[in-house]
């Protein structure tokens, strides 16, 4: 790491041009609620997540009770990613984090379509049979009985509309899209168009 700090992003695509680069992405909007159930309701104490923590609730009106009296509510979370969507890795923009139009990805792995294009990716490169990849990390959001959808339909039509604003470079370069009648992510080439 400490090397690339000194190269230009073109001068790391060049040291990978030999190399099968691969990506892996989710539908943006999907993302965030992860992000939101495994760092605001999972994982609270740790300093990555405390940090943003503090930030949120210094913007509290009043004081809340219950479950959400020292975490952010995922209206509070959604809020702040307008506005402060590059702060974190767990929810910057792939488009900014990765640089798809500078780094020349050989293969893009969707989660939503993991085991298809992980397939794909191993018989690329060659890889022996049992060499398998799958999701081992599910964030369970305090076990809330809540889809996606259910998210989306939490938050104002003007924050929700604010957040597809922000991510929709991911959007739109990976092959993602949002109803706004249904609240569902749909991605391309997908036949499950949803992570609910």
């Amino acid at each position: 790491h400490k090397i690339h700090h000194k190269l230009s992003l073109c001068d790391v695509a060049k040291t990978y041009e030999n190399y099968t680069k691969v990506i892996s992405v989710r539908h943006p909007l999907d993302r965030i609620i992860s992000a939101y159930k495994d760092k605001m309701l999972d994982h609270p104490n740790k300093a990555m997540s405390v940090r943003h923590i503090k930030k949120m609730l210094k913007k509290r009106k009043r004081a809340k009770d219950g479950a959400y009296a020292k975490i952010p509510t995922w209206t509070e979370f959604a809020e702040y990613l307008v506005h402060h969507s590059s702060s974190d890795a767990h929810w910057r923009n792939y488009y900014d984090l990765c640089h798809p139009c500078i780094m020349d990805y050989d293969n893009i792995v969707k989660v939503e379509t993991l085991k298809y294009d992980a397939e794909q990716v191993l018989s690329a490169i060659g890889a022996h049979p049992d060499v398998k990849i799958g999701q081992a990390n599910e964030s369970t959001g305090k076990r809330l009985n809540k889809t996606n959808s259910d998210y989306f339909k939490e938050i104002s039509r003007k924050t929700l509309n604010s957040l597809i604003d922000v991510y929709s470079q991911d959007m739109n370069v990976f092959g993602y899209r949002f109803d706004n009648s249904t609240f569902q992510t749909e991605c391309d080439f997908c036949t499950d168009n949803s992570l609910d």
